[in-house]
């Protein structure tokens, strides 16, 4: 999966600061917003795409 650790980082830091009441540090803010970019990367569309078909 190309996005594999890029969602596992989001995911991760959404985690700690939901459930685990901890705030993140600027590091971590740092590496969630630059998953963020990477995922929403023209070159992952066509992706975005095929999966969106899959759902229907």
């Amino acid at each position: 999966m190309p996005l594999k650790n890029e969602i596992r980082t989001i995911t991760h830091a959404f985690h700690l600061e939901t459930y685990g009441e901890i705030r993140l540090d600027q590091n971590r803010i740092f590496e969630m917003g630059k998953a963020l970019t990477t995922i929403q990367s023209p070159s992952f569309w066509p992706m975005r795409i095929k999966v969106f078909w899959k759902l229907l």
